[in-house]
């Protein structure tokens, strides 16, 4: 697109509180308060616009159960509503401040389950440590489909998610579009070889469910067996499938399904 002579500032702190000990066999507790970052560059060859938008990230965390994330984004350059556009004009120039917020969102977030069993088999013990490499794997993926959902763990009893997250961007600053939305997972296991998941979210505008499911598994030993149903939507249908374990052997499989969307 062109040449670019740029340099670009990122700032990140971590702000924390300590509580003080008495004596030397206390041990001090450290509790995290906030993680900030920012963000912001400057291009000097550029014609127009040099100066990129200011993006904020913050994060923490209360107590145990509670965590609660968010983003923001300004810019520096006025809008101009006749135009319907920004133009390469400085707000603080016109008097309007330093910079506008263009975007924010907010996400908060918390999760209970029931201890852990231990495990008592090898073959136990071979399913925690393939399903942590699986979630690991998971959190690097930049791609999940509709059934790509995490590998039942049948050592923990029970767990409930619940999330709501908002955002609004508002490029123009007479106008502003909004979503909100509340979601919730529970899974809990039926006996020690069945689990039971549903899931599902909110819409807070339009006041509409969407995107529940159900699946039910199956513990096979070598094999695992995974119903999933979802009722309502575009990807309204079923799933049904049992592969074996093995990461090495995961296209061995007999899967059966009624929508071609899925």
């Amino acid at each position: 697109m062109g040449e670019q002579q740029a340099i670009n500032l990122a700032l990140g702190n971590i702000f924390e509180m300590k509580t003080s000990v008495k004596d030397t066999t206390e041990k001090e507790k450290k509790y995290q308060l906030l993680n900030l970052n920012a963000s912001v560059g400057y291009n000097f060859v550029a014609d127009s616009f040099n100066l990129s938008d200011l993006f904020l990230s913050y994060r923490t965390q209360i107590g145990e159960y509670l965590g609660i994330s968010g983003s923001s984004g300004y810019r520096f350059y006025d809008y101009d509503r006749t135009a319907g556009r920004r133009i390469n004009r400085y707000l603080i120039e016109q008097g309007k401040g330093i910079v506008e917020m263009t975007s924010f969102s907010l996400s908060l977030s918390t999760s209970l389950r029931g201890e852990r069993k231990q495990a008592q088999t090898e073959q136990q013990l071979n399913d925690s440590a393939r399903i942590a490499d699986h979630q690991r794997n998971q959190n690097f993926s930049s791609y999940r489909g509709i059934y790509d959902n995490p590998e039942p763990d049948f050592s923990i009893p029970w767990s409930l998610s619940l999330s709501f997250n908002f955002s609004q961007s508002q490029e123009n600053p007479s106008f502003k579009f909004r979503s909100a939305n509340i979601s919730g997972n529970l899974d809990f296991n039926l006996t020690e070889n069945w689990k039971f998941t549903a899931s599902s979210s909110y819409d807070l505008i339009s006041k509409q469910v969407s995107a529940p499911m159900i699946n039910i598994s199956r513990d096979l030993h070598c094999w695992l067996m995974n119903f999933s149903w979802t009722p309502l939507g575009v990807y309204s249908g079923y799933r049904f499938e049992i592969r074996v374990k093995a990461p090495q052997l995961q296209d061995i499989k007999v899967t059966k399904q009624n929508n071609d969307r899925l």
